[in-house]
C-alpha cells in the first residue's frame, strides 16, 4: 500500500479485522466480517474490503462515483497517478467475488444520484460477468445520512 494516509487508514482497519478474525476462532460459530463506511471512509474501506479477503461484505454509502473532480478533495486523499488506472468503480473487481453494497441518500449533495447509478451499473455488469449478481446491490433512499 506504500507510505500513503489511505494506506495507513486502510491498516487500521486491517488491525479491526485481525480482532475480528481472533475472536472468531474462540467461537463455534464464526461472524461473517463486513466493512460498513461513509463518505470519505467509503475509500479507506474500499481498500481494505479489495486487500483483505476475510472482509466478506463491503457497503458504501457515497464514495461510488467517477472521480474526475478530484481536486476539489482534501489531499490526504489525492494518489498521484491513481486515476490513470484505477478510480472508485474499478475497485470492484478487486473485491469480487466478495459481497459489494452501495447504498445512497437522495438528498446528498455530492455526487449527484445520476452519477452513482452510472457508476453503479458498471459495477453490476461485472458481477453480472462473473455470474454472481445477487452479490451486489444498491440501495437509493430518501433524504440524508444522519452522523
Amino acid at each position: 500500500m506504500g507510505h500513503h494516509i489511505i494506506g495507513y487508514e486502510a491498516q487500521k482497519i486491517r488491525v479491526a479485522i485481525n480482532w475480528f478474525n481472533l475472536e472468531n476462532r474462540k467461537k463455534p460459530d464464526v461472524i461473517l466480517i463486513a466493512i460498513v463506511e461513509y463518505n470519505e471512509g467509503d475509500l479507506m474501506g474500499f481498500y481494505a474490503g479489495a486487500i483483505d479477503n476475510r472482509v466478506k461484505v463491503t457497503m458504501g454509502s457515497n464514495y461510488l462515483s467517477k472521480r474526475d473532480r478530484f481536486m476539489g478533495e482534501t489531499i490526504c486523499i489525492n494518489v498521484f497517478g491513481q486515476l490513470k488506472q484505477l478510480g472508485n468503480t474499478e475497485m470492484a473487481p478487486l473485491i469480487a467475488p466478495r459481497s459489494l453494497m452501495v447504498e445512497r441518500g437522495h438528498k446528498e449533495a455530492v455526487p449527484p444520484d445520476e452519477r452513482v447509478a452510472y457508476e453503479y451499473a458498471k459495477v453490476r455488469g461485472l458481477y453480472v460477468a462473473l455470474g454472481i449478481p445477487e452479490k451486489t446491490e444498491i440501495e437509493f433512499f430518501s433524504g440524508l445520512h444522519n452522523k
